[in-house]
């Protein structure tokens, strides 16, 4: 019997219930018309799935950072891409934006489980990217699929609205096989919008995860649908710090842009790294940081790695 069709598409959700969350799958434009119907026949298994949550609180899933990865995937390889829009649901008043990471990553659930049950879909070629309050929502969706592959958080939210986020909100290494996360924006006063604490198998500390060398007075950066601004502002420096994170993932695709981290021990020493050089130059163990990062067998969770960059893109230093 011929399994029935998934509608998938792109909607700004005005006034839905996340019941009626609606996701899209490779569609060339963000607009209200892009729907495809997906049948079994449309998806390829021989290809990994990878889909969102992929936005932060600000609604990046429908601007250009989303745009730019889906390309750069499809670029790279035929992959299977599902993106999930949740922008009306992640914005303030923070409190319900934090209430809802959990329903939406059922309702993402809930999808894939349609996808393995009538197209046969893998789950250990799942791979969830989530962005800020996404990294937490991929979590929560990971969780609900037994035997799901990989979760990517890119500068999970965290700092500022961490006494907001209970323990069962935040994304943890046991959500899937494998838990890469990118730190990039924490700060100590607590105007950062990510988090210092490690909570993935492993969590690279890029340029000690407080400051990045781009975002500095006067270089430009992206926010929220692609708006290109310049570093005026600590305000500006903090937001080029939390979204850059995106930039990093995306040149990662590229195989002559490697991202190496070297194992630094503890955060506090990869914190400290970019002033003291308390991370060795060349520890025993090194791993990739990004598209390409890969599980390493044995390896304790929650286990830090140190990451260098250049000022500007691609910003790799290994190319």
């Amino acid at each position: 019997m011929t399994a029935p069709p998934i509608r998938i598409c792109h909607l700004l959700f005005h006034n839905l219930p996340i019941k009626q969350l609606r996701f899209y799958k490779n569609c060339a434009q963000f607009d209200k018309s892009a729907c495809v119907t997906v049948d079994s026949a449309s998806f390829s298994d021989s290809n990994r799935l990878f889909k969102g949550p992929h936005s932060p609180e600000k609604g990046l899933i429908s601007g250009i950072y989303v745009a730019e990865l889906k390309d750069a995937l499809l670029d790279y390889d035929d992959f299977n891409i599902i993106i999930v829009n949740w922008t009306l649901y992640n914005n303030f008043p923070l409190s319900k934006a934090i209430d809802n990471v959990p329903k939406v990553g059922k309702r993402v659930a809930e999808m894939m489980h349609f996808l393995i049950n009538h197209t046969g879909t893998d789950p250990l070629k799942f791979h969830c990217i989530g962005h800020s309050l996404g990294a937490h929502a991929c979590g929560h969706a990971a969780r609900r699929v037994p035997n799901f592959n990989r979760v990517t958080g890119l500068d999970p939210a965290g700092i500022t609205i961490v006494r907001l986020l209970r323990d069962d909100i935040l994304l943890k290494s046991t959500d899937a096989d494998y838990v890469d996360v990118m730190h990039t924006s924490f700060i100590q006063t607590g105007l950062g919008l990510g988090m210092l604490q490690p909570i993935g198998d492993v969590d690279f500390y890029v340029n000690g995860g407080i400051v990045q060398k781009h975002c500095k007075f006067g270089n430009e950066y992206k926010v929220f649908k692609g708006d290109v601004l310049k570093v005026e502002t600590v305000l500006d420096q903090n937001l080029c710090d939390h979204f850059i994170a995106n930039d990093y993932f995306k040149n990662s695709i590229r195989d002559d842009c490697e991202f190496l981290g070297t194992e630094c021990g503890s955060f506090v020493k990869a914190v400290l790294n970019p002033i003291l050089k308390v991370c060795p130059s060349r520890s025993r163990l090194t791993a990739r940081m990004g598209f390409h990062s890969e599980k390493i067998p044995g390896l304790a969770p929650r286990s830090v790695f140190y990451v260098d960059t250049l000022e500007f893109p691609p910003y790799c230093k290994e190319q």
